[in-house]
C-alpha cells in the first residue's frame, strides 16, 4: 500500500484491465494526494459517495463526469485544462485500448516446418 501525503488510509493497490487505467488511476490519486482533501470531503464536493470515489481511484475506469469533477475539485484553475484533458485522454485508452498484436508463429520443432536437420539421404545402390 502506498502512504497518502495527506494522513488518513493509504492507498491500496490499483486493480486495472489495462496500463492506460493503471496510468489514469495513479494520474487522479496524485491529484488527490496534492489537493490534500480527504475522500469524504471530495465525494461532498463533487455528489460522489466515499465508496464510489475509492473504486474509481483503484483502478475501475471511472464515467467522464466523474473526471472532470474531480479535477476542477482537486486541481488549481490555471492547469485545470491541461490536466482535464491528459485525464480524459487517458480515460478514453482505457475504455478502447489497442489489442497487442500476436506473436509471430515460430518455426520451430513440433512444426510442419521443423528447424531440425535431416538426415543426408543415403547413396542408393546401384546393381551393375
Amino acid at each position: 500500500m502506498t502512504p497518502k501525503a495527506g494522513g488518513g488510509r493509504p492507498w491500496g493497490p490499483i486493480r486495472t484491465e489495462n496500463d492506460a487505467a493503471r496510468r489514469l488511476a495513479v494520474l487522479l490519486r496524485r491529484h488527490v494526494d496534492a489537493c490534500g482533501k480527504t475522500l469524504a470531503v471530495l465525494g461532498a464536493e463533487i455528489n460522489v459517495s466515499k465508496a464510489q470515489s475509492g473504486a474509481n481511484l483503484a483502478g475501475k475506469v471511472p464515467s467522464r463526469e466523474f473526471v472532470i469533477a474531480l479535477i476542477r475539485a482537486t486541481v488549481p484553475p490555471e492547469l485545470r485544462e491541461r490536466r482535464q484533458q491528459e485525464a480524459l485522454g487517458l480515460r478514453e485508452q482505457a475504455l478502447h485500448p489497442t489489442p497487442h498484436p500476436a506473436p509471430p508463429l515460430r518455426r520451430g520443432v513440433g512444426t510442419r516446418w521443423s528447424s531440425r536437420r535431416r538426415r543426408p539421404a543415403r547413396p542408393r545402390r546401384t546393381t551393375g
